[in-house]
């Protein structure tokens, strides 16, 4: 468990599956993910939630933590540190919030209690994020953590529609791009020293 001064960040387990589905199920939550297209309670259960749950099974072992109120206990959202996709990469940081609670500064406390535990994991010098251009919520997040834009590119046809890739539910492509972020340890202690 890690907690804040407004937050208990708890590891996530497969009981948090209703909130996996309000948060998925929310068009604007999912506006810059999937295009606001509800996911099915089927997929969250037999896809979503054990890649979810895996991730905590390798380095820097974190994975994803349900985000709680602690004045009332409420489940807000979620906030992860993946492991990277293959040896060597870094892991990706990733955040959902219930809408009621966004522009609040949940995000960065969340964010910044997630990452600060990761750059405590043995061996994590850099951590990386995406967004989409247009998602002006999740680029203000990343800036206040202290992520600095890397790269802008565009996911191809192919990335997708493959089985597993929540990027777009219709296997179209948008008309922006998207944007890497990343953050070193060298620079995350350095706003925090």
């Amino acid at each position: 468990m890690i907690e804040t001064p407004r937050l208990i960040l708890r590891p996530l387990r497969a009981e948090d599956v209703e909130l996996l589905f309000a948060l998925d199920n929310d068009p604007e939550v999912m506006r810059w993910l999937n295009g606001g297209l509800p996911v099915s309670r089927a997929t969250l259960i037999d896809s979503v939630l054990p890649t979810m749950l895996r991730a905590a099974e390798r380095p820097p072992y974190l994975g994803v933590w349900v985000i709680q109120d602690r004045s009332n206990l409420k489940d807000i959202g979620w906030v992860s540190i993946f492991p990277g996709d293959i040896p060597g990469a870094a892991p990706t940081f990733g955040l959902r919030l219930k809408q009621h609670v966004w522009k609040q500064g949940f995000g960065v406390e969340a964010g910044s209690a997630i990452l600060g535990a990761a750059f405590q994991s043995e061996g994590v010098t850099l951590i990386a994020a995406t967004t989409y251009e247009a998602n002006r919520g999740s680029r203000a997040l990343l800036g206040r953590l202290g992520f600095v834009e890397i790269e802008r590119f565009r996911y191809t046809t192919s990335e997708v529609s493959s089985p597993g890739t929540f990027v777009s539910g219709t296997g179209e492509l948008w008309p922006g791009e998207d944007i890497r972020f990343e953050l070193t340890d060298e620079a995350w202690h350095q706003r925090r020293g």
